[in-house]
């Protein structure tokens, strides 16, 4: 396996699904990710983490070596001004959200 710039194994960020719900007073939502992501992760040497919602992405970024971005539920189309297909299957904004957020904060590749 091979070591980050820091010398240590690679960190390797992995966005959950996100569902959030309030109205349920025990659990407010879960958040969920196949196994197999961060499994495979660790297998090939690296220290998967999975970001949440509630991730400080701005202070994550510079940590991280790289990011893997599951497949899931279906991005909103109207955010790119499109009509969403009548069989879509939205993701919770959250994600999305956080997936933008983690997006603008990472440092720009050389």
């Amino acid at each position: 396996a091979g070591l980050s710039t820091r010398g240590v194994k690679p960190i390797v960020a992995i966005t959950a699904e996100t569902k959030y719900e309030p109205e349920n007073a025990r659990t407010r939502g879960e958040l969920k990710l196949n196994w197999n992501y961060f499994d495979e992760v660790a297998k090939a040497g690296g220290n998967p983490i999975v970001v949440t919602p509630g991730t400080d992405v701005d202070e994550l970024a510079p940590m991280i070596d790289a990011w893997l971005i599951p497949g899931g539920l279906d991005i909103d189309a109207e955010r790119f001004g499109q009509r969403n297909h009548p069989k879509v299957s939205l993701q919770h904004r959250s994600r999305f959200d956080t997936e933008l957020r983690l997006l603008r904060a990472l440092p720009e590749a050389t």
